[in-house]
């Protein structure tokens, strides 16, 4: 350690003997300049080595099945978010079922777009003008097209085309088309729309959403920008999982960015020559285009028409034709998937939904052309009767129409009507409906352009612009956040601090108080191992909502009356992970006394919905339906945590004061030298972090002033460093939706202070080990605070060293 790294409390074990480790003594130093040293050393902390009586215990645990309940017995927590899902739309209809009058409806509505704001998370506030740049022309017959660009927030920038007619008159319609998520502003369909209005006498505007076409924030143009086969053409559709990732860590949503940028598209068509500002009209194409076409429209009067596709009714997947009793058995709120536009973020929250029919419905009374884009059934259509029933409440029922296609999304062209945005068989109803409201006479006309003419970021405008990607706007966002978060906590007491952490936190995560304690049963065995007896609780405990919890709480004979010390054993792999990849840690703690718990918590273990939990998996969607009923997935994982710690604290065998809490991971971790540029859904992508260990034992430990220690071992070392780079390796299970803007774990640490901690093998959000300058610049301000609390020995940080010697260390 030198004067100009003083890496306090960090020890690097191979720095030492093999069998041992340092533990460095901090003290306090020029706390004015919040600058610590090295005062000390104590004595040598032995490393668990595993010989003799502990190799055998080790693999005996290491064989140790880590099953509680059978797979008949166990209740499932996927059947669980389904029924919560199912409440709401129980929910819905009961609202709806009170709605007799005008007056009834706009209480209905007003509620539930006060809802979607919210729910879309922070949007910002609206400019007073959009900067626009021109930076082509394109003239064509009839009709010219603009490249342009235009400013939705300071820095991001939006390409697009403007279709406009070659001739202007006054008074013209302006149209914005939502692309899908198959292809951005240059598809054909979209061409032939805008060049086939333009010549009725339309602006028509069509704007690449973000992560789309010339916004795309992977990079991968080409085949050639990766050496292995992958699929080119859906890169933009799935990095929609980075992004989505990435605005939730700061609370924002994608389908609120989304939304965002195609209001200042509204901006931008009422700024051009000649607009009509009562004839603004909004299109959104299928697969992904309808969904935020239907949420603009709900949140901005100034769109007069909406015509969203496969929104708010009966999707291509949905059974057709539907059931005699539709009302009641479909599925208005949806499901939970990794695309977070097919599934808003706190949209079936109890009593403040904003389910997609209610979304489209809160149009209501401007027009509204209900699309889908294959065989539709009218008569039994649930959303369809209600919204007939809402435009009729307005007097405005000649403001409703719809249009569909042909056969459904299992069967082949031509016998089923796929399209990428609007077919030419949904284009002809919609003709027909704008002709009778806003006297627009259209004439199907298509000549394409290429991908390249119609690109607007050119580099001229690049060079002036300069336009920051996502991830980079994002950063500053969340820099900017966090350090007046932390400038108004510095202001406290480290008490008041602490509180107001907590506060913030609590939030964000909703409801996370700990379930009843309810033993289902207690089935136990033992091992005999080496003249040591081990015995083995397999404990079921029944939670909120009947759910089963499994745990295994292992603990060597025990005298009557006697209070042992106890460790809850945290990880994204669950208790069979302690057996499989530390068991000799496992063995050192109960060869010295103390009693382990190990849950498998909500989605882990035995409760997990499958052993992946990347973006495809089961994992993800219930991640994503628990954040549908505004319920994080962490936070139900952090019920149960604490929970066990209830449970453990009703044990006669357990010294309540000594109860430590472990929170590992044993993901792989990726190599310095990985490439982290991978496309998705590749073979052989990068390992994604598993931050839920650590990241429970923290928040345990700042809920409940009583946890004695706390060990995080190859935990995330931060949350911020996900908005470093487009691609995401941190799940969606483990974001908590607005984190950044409050705090990241390095404040969960400083708020323990004095309270032992140990940060061992820390790893970065692109899951690489980090190196000990990398975590002493991290945990500056954790290190300062133990400073000052004059408790710099209860603080570790290290590269490598054994969980368990720490734990025993400060648990005896």
């Amino acid at each position: 350690m030198t004067a100009e790294n003083p890496m306090i409390g960090i020890v690097n074990r191979r720095a030492c003997s093999a069998a041992t480790i340092v533990k460095a003594r901090l003290c306090e130093r020029r706390l004015s300049q919040l600058a610590l040293s090295v005062v000390a050393l104590l004595g040598a902390v032995q490393v668990a080595v595993a010989d003799g009586a502990d190799a055998e215990l080790a693999k005996a645990l290491s064989n140790l099945s880590p099953t509680v309940v059978s797979n008949e017995k166990r209740a499932s927590a996927g059947g669980d978010l389904r029924a919560r899902l199912n409440a709401a739309n129980d929910e819905s209809r009961a609202a709806w079922q009170t709605i007799h009058s005008r007056k009834d409806w706009d209480e209905f509505r007003a509620a539930r777009v006060r809802n979607l704001r919210r729910g879309l998370g922070h949007l910002p506030n609206a400019p007073k003008g959009v900067r626009t740049l021109v930076t082509g022309t394109i003239e064509a017959d009839g009709y010219a097209i603009e490249t342009l660009v235009y400013e939705s927030r300071p820095g991001g920038w939006v390409t697009a085309n403007l279709y406009r007619p070659a001739k202007p008159a006054a008074a013209l319609p302006g149209i914005i088309l939502s692309h899908s998520h198959h292809a951005p502003k240059h598809e054909g369909e979209l061409q032939d729309m805008g060049a086939t209005w333009a010549r009725a006498g339309c602006y028509v505007l069509v704007p690449d959403h973000i992560g789309h076409g010339e916004r795309a924030q992977h990079g991968f143009r080409s085949s050639a920008d990766y050496p292995r086969e992958f699929r080119l053409s859906r890169q933009d559709y799935y990095f929609r999982y980075d992004s989505s990732i990435q605005l939730n860590l700061i609370g924002e949503s994608l389908m609120g960015y989304m939304a965002w940028d195609l209001m200042r598209g509204v901006d931008v068509l009422l700024a051009q020559n000649g607009i009509d500002k009562d004839r603004i009209i909004l299109l959104g194409g299928v697969a992904g285009g309808g969904d935020p076409c239907a949420v603009s429209a709900a949140l901005d009067e100034r769109i007069a028409c909406a015509v969203p596709f496969n929104f708010g009714g009966p999707q291509p997947e949905t059974r057709y034709p539907l059931p005699d009793d539709a009302d009641s058995w479909f599925n208005y709120a949806g499901g939970g998937s990794w695309e977070s536009t097919r599934n808003l973020a706190f949209s079936a929250r109890p009593g403040k939904t904003f389910l997609p029919w209610e979304i489209v419905a809160a149009i209501a009374p401007r027009r509204l052309v209900y699309g889908h884009e294959f065989a539709w059934d009218r008569e039994q259509d649930p959303v369809w009767r209600r919204l007939e029933r809402v435009w009729e409440l307005h007097d405005a029922r000649l403001n409703l129409a719809f249009t569909h296609g042909r056969g459904q999304l299992t069967g082949a062209s031509p016998e089923a009507s796929h399209c990428n945005n609007i077919g030419a068989i949904h284009r002809a109803r919609i003709h027909e409906s704008f002709a009778s409201w806003f006297g627009i006479r259209a004439t199907e006309f298509s000549q394409r352009q290429s991908a390249g003419d119609l690109a607007a970021m050119t580099p001229a405008a690049t060079e002036r612009l300069k336009p920051r990607v996502l991830h980079e706007l994002l950063a500053a966002r969340a820099d900017e956040s966090l350090a007046a978060a932390r400038l108004d906590r510095d202001g406290m007491s480290a008490a008041e601090a602490r509180q107001r952490l907590r506060s913030q936190i609590a939030e964000l995560l909703g409801d996370f108080a700990a379930a009843p304690v309810r033993i289902v049963a207690v089935d136990s065995t033992s091992l005999d191992i080496a003249g040591t007896t081990i015995f083995v609780e397999r404990v079921r405990l029944k939670t909120e909502r009947d759910l089963i919890m499994p745990l295994i709480v292992l603990h060597r004979m025990l005298r009557a009356g006697d209070h042992n010390a106890a460790v809850i054993g945290l990880s994204q792999s669950g208790k069979a992970g302690f057996f499989k990849r530390r068991p000799e840690d496992v063995a050192q703690l109960l060869r010295a006394g103390c009693i382990v718990c190990l849950p498998d918590v909500r989605d882990t273990g035995e409760t997990a919905a499958d052993e992946s939990h990347g973006q495809f998996s089961a994992s993800t969607e219930r991640a994503a339906s628990s954040l549908m009923v505004g319920d994080p997935l962490v936070a139900q994982q952090l019920r149960d945590a604490r929970t066990v710690l209830t449970y453990l604290r009703g044990r006669d065998d357990v010294d309540r004061s000594r109860i430590a809490v472990w929170g590992a991971s044993f993901a792989r971790a990726n190599a310095p030298e990985t490439n982290l540029r991978v496309p998705r859904r590749v073979e052989g992508r990068p390992v994604d972090a598993e931050p839920l260990g650590g990241m429970l034992a923290l928040l345990l430990a700042l809920y409940d002033e009583d946890i004695a220690a706390v060990c995080v071992d190859r935990g995330l070392a931060e949350f911020s460093g996900a908005l470093d780079r487009p691609f995401v390796y941190v799940p969606l299970e483990s974001v908590v939706p607005g984190l950044l803007v409050h705090a990241d774990l390095t404040d969960f640490t400083t708020a323990l202070a004095p309270r032992p901690l140990m940060m061992c093998r820390l790893i970065d959000a692109q899951n690489r080990a980090l190196e000990l300058p990398a975590m002493s610049r991290i945990y500056e301000k954790t290190m300062s605070a133990y400073g000052r609390a004059r408790a710099c020995e209860n603080l570790v940080i290290t590269v490598d060293a054994s969980a368990a010697t720490w734990l025993v260390d400060q648990l005896n």
